[in-house]
């Protein structure tokens, strides 16, 4: 069931919004080891009538470097549709990302991706998924998929022209001393075959 609310403050911000929808890739706050996507942001295709066709999202997902213990929110809007709730995946590759969690508005599953073109000169963009779930009630997605793998369902991917999402993606974690390596300690870092292997990367690193 798709529930119809009326316009909040937070469309009204979104349709407000002015400056260039490129994203700055130099978010603000700290820790810069963690993924995570922030932003608000906004498509009005018909200027004269922004609400005839109004999307815009609001994020604030973050994650580990490797997408572990994901948090935050995520807010999608429609025309007078609205969608969202808590994040609880997350999946960054580069300036692309897709952030999921139980849909707590519309009862069931929703994935959003996310593109932060700011470093190839073209504006931001956003896809929508909602997935019906079994249950009929709010349920988080197993996992969020790779942006490469991402087919959007509820229309194709939309530009921004107001706001600016910022991916940032951390990187794989890497070793910095050898006690990290023991006691199993070397399967924390992807790319290692064992304790050994993950030794001679701190002793040489690259």
């Amino acid at each position: 069931m798709r529930v119809i609310l009326g316009i909040p403050c937070f469309l009204a911000a979104l349709l407000l919004l002015t400056g260039n929808a490129l994203a700055s890739h130099d978010p603000s706050g700290a820790p810069f080891d963690e993924d995570f996507v922030t932003g608000t942001a906004a498509v009005t295709p018909d200027p004269s009538n922004p609400c005839s066709d109004c999307k815009g999202i609001r994020l604030d997902a973050h994650s580990g470097p490797l997408g572990e213990n994901a948090f935050g929110s995520a807010l999608y809007s429609l025309r007078q549709n609205y969608s969202g709730g808590p994040a609880t995946c997350l999946t960054v590759d580069g300036h692309r990302a897709v952030v999921g969690g139980p849909d707590e508005i519309l009862w069931g599953t929703y994935l959003i991706l996310v593109e932060d073109n700011a470093g190839i000169g073209t504006p931001d963009g956003f896809a929508y998924n909602f997935i019906s779930t079994p249950s009929g009630l709010p349920e988080a997605p197993a996992a969020c998929p790779d942006p490469d793998d991402f087919v959007p369902t509820e229309g194709p991917i939309q530009t921004v022209v107001s706001g600016d999402l910022v991916v940032h993606d951390a990187g794989a974690p890497v070793p910095t001393s050898k006690g990290q390596c023991k006691n199993g300690g070397w399967r924390n870092f992807p790319g290692f075959r064992n304790q050994g292997n993950c030794v001679s990367f701190v002793n040489h690193p690259g």
